[in-house]
């Protein structure tokens, strides 16, 4: 009888433990088999290569495109209007995350997702407390977090007169409708006082004022300071090229900028920034509520063309370039 028993338990304890692994092995294979939506909003071309990291960390991270993970992307927006129509747009697919790039983008992205509560990354944005994005840095509270820049455009404006100590006239091309543009501008007007520049804040709304500008450019500046603009930046060639005609220095605040032809800059490197955004984004796909997660602050780094330097006949000392960025 008491055999009979030991047999039953024994029979019974087997099969439980059958079950726990059934299921335990349906959970891991659910794991697996899990699929993914990241919508994907960016206002103008400026932001390529910081999606080109965001995807490169997420595919390290094992979010795989085309295998367990989709993005929703209908190409970089040319206008304000244009972020609000492709956002539509990707919330008819329900993602499980919006990845925004640019100060305009991502309020777009953060109204739109937050009656959904749909989890929004951006990177960059310059100033997201100033955008009306988030309250607090460390605890963002809502839907959103991601990667802001560092306060750093007076720096800039800094290392513009270190390289070049005839710089007493700045043009600053912007467009008034950024709140990220009219941050850049708020932060170097005290540096400018305190550096002796005097700044020629040049409003700009559209390309043809933008072509206007680019064909008269003034005569009397040393440089141009391109302020975080996406607008603006997305210019950045044809800055580059008109510069070198004239011989004069163009500033830019990211790394990319420089490689096709900026001649100096100081702040962030795109694609570093994609990457640093991604590993937020994999945290909240894992299930982390991104209003726990603070947001992050790019770092900075000094950029020079030396080629640029050559083609404007500025002469630069080794003290200073020792300091610059080389990969």
């Amino acid at each position: 009888m008491l055999y009979g028993v030991f047999i039953m338990k024994l029979l019974l304890t087997t099969v439980i433990l059958s079950i726990a692994l059934l299921l335990s092995g349906c959970s891991k294979n659910n794991e697996i088999n899990k699929q993914y939506s990241i919508g994907i909003i960016q206002y103008t071309n400026t932001n390529t290569k910081t999606l080109f990291g965001f995807k490169d960390k997420l595919y390290s991270l094992g979010f795989i495109e085309g295998e367990n993970t989709t993005y929703i992307d209908y190409g970089y927006a040319k206008s304000f209007d244009e972020i609000q129509q492709k956002l539509v747009k990707i919330m008819t697919q329900n993602p499980d995350i919006i990845f925004s790039s640019t100060t305009p983008a991502s309020i777009a992205a953060y109204k739109i997702a937050k009656k959904d509560n749909i989890p929004v990354v951006f990177a960059p944005v310059n100033d997201p407390v100033k955008a009306g994005i988030i309250t607090n840095l460390k605890a963002p509270g809502e839907h959103i977090t991601g990667v802001r820049l560092g306060s750093s455009d007076d720096k800039r404006l800094e290392w513009l007169t270190i390289l070049n100590k005839e710089t007493k006239r700045v043009l600053v091309p912007h467009n008034p409708k950024d709140k990220s543009a009219n941050t850049t501008i708020e932060t170097i007007k005290h540096a400018a006082t305190t550096l002796g520049v005097e700044l020629i804040l040049k409003p700009i709304h559209s390309k043809e004022e933008f072509n206007t500008l680019l064909a008269n450019l003034p005569d009397d500046i040393q440089a141009i300071f391109l302020p975080r603009d996406g607008f603006i930046m997305s210019r950045n060639k044809d800055f580059a090229k008109a510069c070198q005609e004239k011989k004069i220095v163009l500033s830019t605040p990211r790394y990319e900028h420089v490689q096709d032809g900026a001649t100096t800059g100081y702040g962030f490197i795109g694609y570093v920034v994609g990457k640093q955004a991604a590993r937020i984004a994999g945290a909240i796909l894992n299930g982390t509520p991104p209003g726990d997660i603070p947001v992050e602050t790019a770092e900075d780094y000094f950029f020079i063309n030396i080629e640029v330097l050559n083609k404007i006949n500025l002469k630069v000392g080794n003290n200073i370039l020792r300091q610059a960025y080389k990969e």
